[in-house]
């Protein structure tokens, strides 16, 4: 933790900026609109498995402007793009609160899934990707410490105020923190003319200059092949999460069990992000792709051969490692192999899709998981992927370190 304070020091402005993102990314995050499904189907006068429909829906609708967000970012300031984003994301917050239409529920669906799980993730670590370049793990893991920092806290927070007042009030709760503490802190952390926030100020800080048209990644083969491999943590993350109910009925173990599991979680999922974030820094992002789903693949292992209440601290526990590790590859990778005035471009295609493999998760884990044979032979086949994915990754490893050489030199 020592090797992280000097960073601290330095740059304390950037790393809040980052830690803002991530942790506001919140309002957008299914472990927070989860909370809220039983009220808002109640609201609406719609069953759950109606909502569950318009939620994939309005996932997929705002994976496909991260594009476009990504191109933003590639061509305004940061700090414009990040205080607009907060106005817009306590915007949808009120709006889901006050409607009294399935088309309100609908716009503001994917209004905070755009603005929140996308765009605000987005921005912050596009932002500490292309800046840090030489430390770029341990700010990554910094700023990522938002994210979990919502994880941790604000489930609790909101069924406190929700006990206590309602359901909107907890909702307005967050969308004026997102007024009156994320929009005035931007524009506090990062001044108008800040290097830190537009891509082409940083064109002097990379070791060549590049030609490459923005979006000749597109033709790369082993662009699709990488994210082929990244969308596989999110697609059985949600996938299983969402289907938790099913694994316990399965297993015999209690949803309490399962929380106190996501405590370990956390914890975990802290100290590898910190462990590896300096890691990443000493030897790149890509030595670690042939390793970051081994964890999880163990885990599906003991799913498939195990029942026994400590099996589900196992699962939870080796799940946080590679979840923590995938959190860190998922922009220290793309930073690697590509220039930062298009970095914004990139990160918005493979952002993109990530958000349609985990929204079609919930449908495909459901029915994998329809009894206790078939979901074993689906654990069974993911821990075959991993191996595959796990070789390939090791192909991939030494073709990007073989890459980067010949552009260092």
């Amino acid at each position: 933790m020592k090797n992280y304070l000097p960073l601290l020091k330095q740059y304390p402005q950037y790393l809040l900026f980052g830690f803002l993102h991530f942790f506001f990314s919140s309002m957008g995050q299914t472990f927070l609109v989860g909370i809220y499904v039983d009220d808002l189907s109640g609201h609406y006068q719609i069953d759950t498995l109606t909502f569950s429909g318009i939620y994939a829906a309005s996932t997929l609708i705002g994976s496909f402007l991260l594009p476009l967000g990504g191109r933003l970012i590639d061509t305004f300031r940061i700090r414009t793009l990040s205080w607009i984003n907060g106005l817009s994301i306590a915007c949808f917050g009120f709006l889901l609160t006050t409607g009294n239409h399935i088309f309100i529920l609908f716009i503001s669906l994917i209004g905070l899934r755009f603005c929140g799980q996308g765009f605000m993730i987005l921005l912050g670590s596009t932002a500490i990707s292309r800046f840090f370049t030489k430390e770029r793990g341990k700010a990554l893991s910094i700023s990522g410490l938002g994210l979990t920092a919502g994880e941790g806290l604000l489930p609790l927070f909101i069924l406190q105020i929700t006990n206590w007042q309602s359901w909107q009030f907890s909702w307005w709760v967050l969308c004026c923190a997102a007024l009156v503490v994320h929009i005035p802190l931007v524009k506090t952390l990062i001044k108008k003319t800040d290097a830190f926030q537009k891509a082409e100020t940083l064109a002097s800080k990379t070791e060549k200059p590049t030609t490459a048209k923005r979006y000749d990644f597109l033709k790369e083969p082993s662009f699709y092949v990488t994210n082929m491999i990244m969308m596989f943590i999110p697609f059985v993350i949600t996938g299983m999460f969402i289907n938790h109910n099913q694994l316990v009925a399965h297993k015999g173990w209690t949803m309490e069990l399962l929380a106190v599991g996501f405590t370990l979680y956390a914890v975990i999922k802290v100290i590898v992000s910190i462990f590896f974030g300096e890691a990443i820094d000493r030897m790149s992002a890509a030595k670690l792709l042939p390793f970051f789903l081994i964890p999880i693949g163990v885990a599906f292992l003991a799913l498939a051969f195990g029942n026994a209440p400590w099996i589900a601290m196992f699962y939870l526990g080796m799940t946080a490692m590679s979840t923590a590790l995938f959190s860190l590859l998922k922009s220290a990778i793309w930073a690697e192999l590509y220039p930062p005035e298009y970095l914004g471009s990139v990160k918005g295609i493979t952002h993109f899709l990530i958000i349609v493999s985990s929204a079609s998760a919930p449908i495909v884990f459901n029915r994998l998981m329809v009894n206790p044979a078939s979901a074993q032979t689906a654990y069974m086949v993911f821990s075959s992927i991993v191996v595959v994915f796990s070789i390939t990754g090791y192909w991939l490893a030494s073709k990007i370190e073989r890459r980067r050489y010949a552009v260092a030199n």
